[in-house]
């Protein structure tokens, strides 16, 4: 197809037509209801381009409507006005591959919007010499109602300065191009945007100036719409800002790698004494890092929003951080956020670990016991095994050597009983001489293998000052029972590692009396 300098449509010369594989003979109007809407100015900007370097190409991709289906095409404008023989713009189009093109949704193209272009033709005063496209139906008049009379008579008058100054600026020199976005008024009144690309094509001491009008009305109002969220999520942002300065706890918001894109008061003080961090793996010992990303991982994975909390060795080495952190968003969106709090809780660890262990011995005390054996309870007591143990004779120590040396056993006793348990095995300290180990085993067989490793494990004579002592114990186990509670299964040890006790008891002295 070929144009003039106003884009109306100009017949193809004859040995062009024959040269090329086929013509198009659409015009200009037919031409951008063809383009997809988004595509539309790229295809304005290729011609008015065209106009302004004669005999350079000026190639543009676009998707447009080709045998009624959405294709790719690689679109160019020669602009020949100057040569004799061809006297116009030329337009090949050419179909290029592409992925497939999604037909823009109803409402973005059809006779309506393409309606909404046209072309004008100005003399060097400003005035109209022609018009072409869909006049009336973006402006509701006829062609011989507007030439003769300039643009600005069609502005309201608070634009009609800034379109002065805009032609001012644009006849300084050949080649100008100059653009504007500016209500029009319509003959009945209405307000229309248009948006226009005026080029100054000065030749030869002729002046025509080209100007391509097209409506954006719509996308105004879409612009308009944007802004006006735009307005309110930043306004919602300095809401939410506000608000999370006043929560006690230091809060946050960050990505799936753990970079801080938010955080609140409360965290800038809690941290004031640790610069450079941007990454929740700033404040985390490496050792614990893999904890982290596990965590991260499995919230960004799981199908619906989750919340998880861990407590992390901090990397100065001395504190414990406890983050909890909450995914947000649909998996199937895309990358997931995550918001969450931090808290340093080394104190209050310290505090719980106080309550739930022996300060003697490092070992669960009887609270922890009692959570341990709740928990197991809870989780397979099918699996479950008590073992009470009583030390023998141990009393002998605190008599004779005094409590210093007694505890020095007691320290060594729950060191060598550990070493005789398996990893996932807990060891406490009932109270005095009596200790405790919670296991979970198959069979009765196992339950003698761990009360055997743990007869082993207490070993030779433990020296102290002044003596020695050979650790000896007696150890009964329990299974759990229908209805059973932590006292309960405890007793029923209890009770199993006295019966031990009685029959070791028992045959001492049946012994002693048959030696005698």
């Amino acid at each position: 197809m070929m144009r003039d300098g106003s884009a109306a449509t100009r017949s193809v010369p004859t040995w062009i037509a024959q040269a090329a594989l086929g013509v198009v003979d659409i015009d200009s109007a037919e031409s951008i209801a063809s383009t997809y809407p988004d595509d539309r100015p790229l295809l304005i900007d290729a011609f008015s381009r065209a106009l302004e370097e004669p005999g350079v190409l000026q190639t543009v991709h676009l998707r447009m409507l080709t045998d009624h289906q959405w294709s790719h095409v690689e679109l160019t404008w020669l602009n020949l006005l100057g040569s004799d023989d061809v006297a116009g713009v030329l337009c090949f189009v050419r179909r290029v591959a592409g992925p497939p093109v999604t037909p823009p949704e109803e409402g973005e193209s059809g006779d309506h919007n393409a309606t909404h272009w046209m072309v004008m033709t100005l003399d060097p005063s400003g005035v109209i010499v022609s018009v072409d496209g869909r006049l009336h139906d973006m402006l509701g008049y006829e062609p011989a109602e507007v030439i003769g009379h300039r643009p600005t008579e069609f502005l309201p008058v608070e634009s009609a300065s800034d379109s002065v100054r805009l032609w001012l600026e644009l006849r300084e020199r050949p080649g100008n191009v100059s653009t504007s976005r500016r209500p029009w008024l319509r003959k009945d009144g209405r307000s229309i945007w248009l948006e226009a690309s005026y080029l100054n094509r000065e030749q030869d001491g002729h002046a025509p100036v080209t100007a391509v009008v097209w409506d954006i009305t719509e996308r105004m109002a879409q612009e308009q719409a944007l802004r006006h969220r735009e307005a309110e999520v930043r306004a919602l942002a300095e809401d939410f800002r506000l608000l999370a300065d006043e929560v006690p706890a230091a809060v946050f918001r960050c990505r799936a790698d753990g970079t801080v894109e938010f955080h609140n008061a409360r965290w800038a003080e809690l941290l004031q004494e640790r610069t450079g961090v941007s990454r929740l793996h700033d404040l985390v010992a490496p050792r614990d890092w893999p904890i982290l990303n596990a965590t991260l991982w499995r919230l960004a994975t799981e199908p619906r929003s989750e919340q998880r909390t861990v407590e992390l060795q901090g990397n100065d080495g001395t504190s414990v951080w406890r983050l909890t952190l909450r995914s947000m968003g649909d998996v199937q969106a895309g990358p997931r956020s995550f918001v969450g709090s931090v808290s340093e809780v080394s104190a209050a660890l310290q505090l719980r670990r106080e309550a739930r262990h022996d300060p003697l011995t490092g070992l669960l005390n009887r609270h922890g016991l009692t959570e341990e054996i709740e928990a197991s309870l809870a989780a397979d007591p099918t699996t479950l095994v008590v073992l009470f143990l009583d030390l023998d004779g141990f009393k002998a120590v605190n008599d004779t050597y005094g409590h210093d040396m007694g505890d020095t056993v007691l320290r060594e006793v729950a060191r060598r009983l550990t070493t005789g348990l398996r990893p996932d095995d807990v060891l406490a300290r009932y109270g005095g001489d009596e200790f405790v180990a919670v296991c979970h085993v198959s069979d009765s067989a196992n339950v003698d293998a761990i009360r055997e490793r743990l007869i082993l494990s207490l070993g030779g004579p433990i020296a102290f000052e002044g003596g020695t002592w050979p650790p000896r114990a007696s150890i009964g186990a329990a299974r759990p029972e229908p209805g059973d509670t932590p006292a309960t299964l405890l007793r029923r040890a209890d009770h199993a590692m006295f019966e031990v006790k009685r029959a070791r008891t028992s045959s001492r002295t049946y012994n002693t009396e048959r030696h005698g």
